[in-house]
Parts: C-alpha cells; sequence; structure tokens
C-alpha cells in the first residue's frame, strides 16, 4: 500500500510520498519489501497516486533481491485502501494474499502468519487473518482489536487506546473476501472489507510481537530513526529480518560518535571543527558543513538545511522544512 496522501506528514510529504521518505537512509518501503522478500515472498504488487511518477521510479530503485515488483497507477483516482486491493488482483492471481503498508516498518515473519491463517480457514473459515499485536510498541493509541475468548476470531473494532491489542496494518486475505467492493471507485479496507467479515465471524487473528513502527507523523519518523539506531548498534541481533535492514544502515551510514550517525555521502569535517557532538543523532544525505555547530540531540537532519535556522535538535529537517518532536 503505497498511494497515500501523507496528510499527517505534511509538509515533508508536499515532495515526496511517506512510502518513499528516507529512514536511516533507506526508503521506508524498502524494509517492507525485505521483510516480504526474507519470507519467501517473489510477487509484488504496489499501487501509486500521490506524486506517481517520482513514486514509481523510487520504487523501482529499490532492491528487490530477485522478487518482482509491479506498479499499478492510480493517479488518475485514488481508489482507496480497498479499491487498491480490487485493482491489483489481476496482478496478485487467484490464491491469498498479504496486505502491506510500505510506511511501516515491521519485521514480521510472513509465513508464520500464512500457515496460521491456514489453520483458521480449515478450522473456521475466516476469509483473512489479521497479525495483531498484544499492545502498541510505542505505547500511543490505536484502535483496539476485540475478540473472542480464544484469542482467535475477531468479534469488532473499539476506541483507540494504548494498551491493548491492535492491528499491525499485515494481513492474509482470501480474494473472495473482495467481492462485496464496488468494481468501479474507491473504497474503503476497514468499512467495505474488514468489518462485513468480522460480523460474519470470518476474520482470524494472529498474535505477533516484535518490531514495528509507524512513520505517520514528523515526531514518529524522527523517533524511529533513534530507535532503529539503538536497535542497529547492537551486537546481538538474531532476527534475519532485522539483520538485513542492519546489514543496510552500515551499508549506508557511518558512526562518528556515540549514537551520532551519518549518512557516507556526508563531506562534514566534524573533526576539524573541535566541537563536542551530543547523540543522538542522525544526518542524512545533502545536509552540509553548516551542520557542525548547528546540530544538537534528537535531531534527523537531511538536506537541504532550512533556511534560518540556528539549532537543530529535538526536530527533523528534510526537503528543506524543520518540524519540531
Amino acid at each position: 500500500m503505497t498511494a497515500g496522501l501523507g496528510t499527517r506528514l505534511q509538509p515533508f510529504t508536499y515532495s515526496r510520498t511517506k512510502a518513499v521518505l528516507p529512514v536511516l537512509g533507506i526508503p521506508s518501503a524498502q524494509y517492507a519489501l525485505d521483510s516480504l522478500v526474507a519470507s519467501g515472498v517473489t510477487r509484488i504488487v504496489a499501487n501509486v497516486h500521490h506524486l506517481a511518477a517520482d513514486t514509481t521510479q523510487r520504487l523501482r530503485e529499490l532492491d528487490c533481491n530477485g522478487a518482482q515488483l509491479q506498479i499499478k497507477d492510480e493517479s488518475q483516482l485514488l481508489l482507496g485502501t480497498a479499491g487498491g486491493l480490487l485493482n491489483a488482483l489481476g496482478q496478485l492471481g487467484s490464491n491469498p494474499f498479504f496486505r502491506a503498508n510500505a510506511d511501516v516498518i515491521c519485521d514480521l515473519d510472513w509465513m508464520a502468519l500464512y500457515q496460521r491463517h491456514l489453520e483458521l480457514k480449515r478450522d473456521h473459515g475466516v476469509l483473512m487473518t489479521l497479525a495483531i499485536f498484544p499492545q502498541s510498541p510505542n505505547r500511543l493509541p490505536y484502535p483496539e482489536i476485540l475478540v473472542d475468548r480464544e484469542g482467535q476470531i475477531m468479534t469488532g473494532i473499539g476506541s483507540p487506546q494504548a494498551s491493548r491489542p491492535f492491528w499491525t496494518g499485515a494481513a492474509v486475505i482470501e480474494p473472495e473476501a473482495l467481492k462485496g467492493v464496488p468494481q468501479k471507485g474507491p473504497s474503503e479496507f476497514v468499512p467495505d472489507v474488514l468489518l462485513p467479515a468480522v460480523r460474519s465471524e470470518q476474520v482470524g487473528v494472529c498474535w505477533v510481537e516484535g518490531v514495528w513502527h509507524d512513520i505517520g507523523s514528523p515526531a514518529l519518523w524522527a523517533q524511529t530513526h533513534f530507535d532503529l539506531m539503538r536497535l542497529f548498534e547492537s551486537d546481538g541481533v538474531k532476527n534475519p529480518r532485522v539483520q538485513r535492514w542492519q546489514e543496510r544502515f552500515l551499508r549506508v551510514n557511518r558512526c562518528i560518535a556515540d549514537h551520532c550517525w551519518e549518512h557516507r555521502s556526508s563531506q562534514i569535517d566534524w573533526a576539524g571543527s573541535g566541537v563536542a557532538l551530543q547523540g543522538p543523532f542522525y544526518i542524512g544525505d545533502g545536509a552540509d558543513g553548516s551542520l557542525v555547530r548547528k546540530v544538537g540531540p534528537q535531531a534527523v537532519v537531511y538536506g537541504p538545511m532550512p533556511q534560518g535556522l540556528l539549532k537543530c535538535e529535538n526536530g527533523i529537517a528534510f526537503g528543506g522544512y524543520w518540524v519540531k518532536k
């Protein structure tokens, strides 16, 4: 799912879609693609709408590691989270398919989710199975997922809660689940697909844990940098999906001080500045040498630098814009 407008992430999404904004110098969609490919996925369909030409080009530049990536262009009409799935069925085929958000970083074992779906389909006739966290890792409120006593079948959606089960955005879906989606025009997944299946008791639950980051707002996008930095700095990463991300991170970035990292394209002379660096911070590509005396803790800076900014701390800069956390 790469066609969203990214309104909560404005002004950064004026120039680039959320799905291909960088996280530690790596496009967000690359993380999702890596987790899918690591689970054996060989065919991926991505839909585009906002900044369609630029997004298409950036998606095609991703490392697919042998998987086939196809683009469905919705630039003339945004089809919504259900209409986009229906529009992709011609490329996805007649078997169950995965639904993934390109702007969510999650180390999900997709094949374990698929196996759970097959079990619930056999025992309960479910049309889809959602990957559910017991509670949100970032302690922010998300709509609560209500389940039966056995924790196997979804029974409804509650109000946003900070420490209750929530949907990661990942799912296995049977094509039959889309039969009620209009053939033309936009439609949305929750009201047009998910809730009808919930009412007929055909939505399975797969409990998962691990890494999960939503980059939907400037504060969340910035914080994801620092959370992943701490994870990638560790020598004890065992999860093969996270290891793949860590390898990419180390390939494109270098450490300049404790919890201070920069993109390898940077030409900033930190050593010659005599400035004591205060982390954590991350300097992305395109940043210039003026940052030496401007950057402070909790800063994420991608060039070009915003005009007139005297100090970069507790915020994120990209495309000439700066937003405080």
